[in-house]
């Protein structure tokens, strides 16, 4: 993991951002939305709730992620 420390998430303003469902979500609703932050970083948001508040990825966190769910690796432990 990198040793720069990510900026305040609280400071992020993502009321512009545009964010987008995965190709493959289904109609159910049960779905994540991602939207790309100026420094190459991600934010996640629960599709349902989006006033709830994201989660944030590095550019590396998030290669990791997209690496592991395309390889099929979905550990839990």
């Amino acid at each position: 993991m990198s040793d720069i420390p990510k900026p305040d998430v609280h400071s992020l303003d993502l009321t512009t951002a545009v964010w987008r469902k995965a190709s493959v979500s289904g109609g159910e609703g049960n779905c994540v939305e991602v939207t790309q932050l100026p420094c190459g970083d991600r934010a996640v948001r629960d599709s349902k709730d989006p006033c709830r508040g994201f989660l944030r990825f590095t550019a590396a966190e998030w290669a990791a992620f997209r690496a592991g769910a395309l390889g099929g690796h979905a550990d839990y432990d």
